[in-house]
């Protein structure tokens, strides 16, 4: 329970800190605020502007990699979360006592996280 109380409210303290940051950074004039509520991208344009164009390339990559980490990451949890679940005898739609020789993990859980994601991102981009 620390862990968990001290990551959230490190998490909190460090979105305030970026979003004041970024606020000061666009200025605190009605243009100021208007731009920043225009931008989308806000930490993209202030590098460019105060830093250079190599500096908003390297955070649109930092960026990058962390949401494929994070794309990971939940497939892998939801893969464990529903072989617990169907091994367990909660959810009968998966053949949970199959895991892979190499690596022990369950493979057809994860297969279908994956089509789950695919689904809702095509859906998701069809709907805008």
């Amino acid at each position: 329970p620390l862990a968990i109380l001290a990551a959230v409210f490190g998490t909190g303290l460090f979105y305030i800190v970026v979003t004041y940051a970024q606020t000061l950074g666009f200025g605190l004039s009605r243009a100021g605020i208007a731009s920043f509520a225009q931008s989308a991208a806000p930490l993209d344009d202030l590098a460019r502007h105060y830093v250079g164009r190599l500096m908003a390339v390297l955070l649109d990559f930092g960026a990058t990699i962390s949401a494929f980490a994070s794309a990971l990451g939940t497939a892998n949890a939801g893969a464990r979360i529903l072989y617990a679940m169907g091994r367990d005898g909660f959810i009968f739609f998966t053949e949970s006592r199959n895991v892979t020789q190499t690596w022990f993990d369950p493979a057809e859980e994860g297969s279908g996280c994956g089509k789950v994601d695919t689904w809702d991102g095509t859906m998701t981009q069809r709907s805008k």
